[in-house]
């Protein structure tokens, strides 16, 4: 009987390892696809490629806006659907590097919050540029302006803190 116990054990075990790795495949594999993705919801459906200048005037960003509402709409929608798909890919990337750099590392923690804060930043540009395609038409020009431009001000912010995750991994700690 103790035989029995043992080789469950042994392929509970295996089955665990087997689980996990596909976990660890699927989070790698999520950055590829968030970043494929984004770009053909955010550029191609949303027709955000080119993006409107920042030096229109209010009466221009009302009129990109207006004129295929239902695009932007569904190219906003799928692009903060797929913003959670960024932070699984983050978490990979980290624990990859704590296993270099020890529990104690500080450059992992730089990775796991710089991937959070990545997705929560593509979350909140597209909820703008979402808010300000609907009841366009109701909206003045000057409200539709602000959710636009409060949506690429937020989405500015995607540099930054992803420059923070490239600065960690790049560092010769890791």
């Amino acid at each position: 009987m103790a035989t029995m116990i043992e080789a469950g054990s042994a392929s509970d075990t295996e089955e665990r390892d087997r689980f996990a790795f596909r976990m660890w495949r699927l989070s790698a594999y999520s950055g590829v696809v968030y970043a494929t993705l984004g770009l053909i919801f955010w550029a191609l459906i949303a027709g955000y490629l080119p993006a409107p200048h920042e030096s229109l005037h209010g009466d221009a960003i009302k009129q990109f806006f207006l004129e295929d509402q239902t695009r932007v709409r569904v190219g906003m929608v799928g692009y903060i659907t797929i913003a959670v798909l960024y932070m699984p890919f983050s978490v990979v990337i980290a624990r990859l590097m704590q296993r270099v750099e020890g529990p104690y590392g500080v450059l992992h923690r730089l990775e796991y919050f710089g991937g959070v804060a990545t997705t929560f930043v593509t979350l909140f540009s597209g909820v703008f540029w979402l808010a300000a395609s609907f009841r366009t038409a109701d909206r003045s020009a000057s409200e539709v302006q602000l959710l636009s431009d409060v949506g690429w001000f937020v989405f500015d912010c995607t540099f930054m803190v992803t420059a923070m995750q490239f600065t960690a991994l790049a560092s010769p700690a890791v």
